[in-house]
């Protein structure tokens, strides 16, 4: 099923589909016949849905497990009867990594440089 997958003209930078992904298997195979064939599935974009929670998180963790890369986009819903889920995914994720980066501590608040870097001579109190 893999193999099927690849017959079309593919391009890195791609979208792979999956809206009733289960535990992520389809989406093994394809990288798996992907990596047979030379090419990196870090460099496509994959969504993988499915409708089951326990069944997204699953493929959630095998997704890392298979290094599909970073642009991987793990969603919980009906995709078949509302397109749209893929959008809002994306949407929500965007809007969680936005604000995860603004309540990490700053380890320097200010724009300049601290007075003492780590190599530099400190002098004695």
């Amino acid at each position: 099923m893999g193999d099927i997958l690849l017959f079309t003209d593919r391009r890195p930078g791609d979208l792979m589909l999956e809206p009733a992904a289960g535990t992520g298997t389809m989406a093994r195979s394809a990288a798996a016949t992907m990596r047979f064939f030379g090419t990196d599935p870090t460099a496509y974009r994959w969504w993988l849905n499915d409708i089951d929670p326990l069944n997204a998180a699953c493929c959630a963790v095998n997704a890392q497990l298979w290094r599909l890369g970073r642009q991987v986009t793990v969603s919980c819903g009906d995709a078949l009867n509302h397109p749209r889920l893929l959008e809002e995914a994306v949407r929500e994720r965007a809007e969680r990594a936005s604000a995860e980066q603004k309540a990490r501590p700053v380890l320097y608040p200010t724009r300049t440089r601290p007075p003492f870097w780590p190599w530099q001579f400190v002098p004695p109190p």
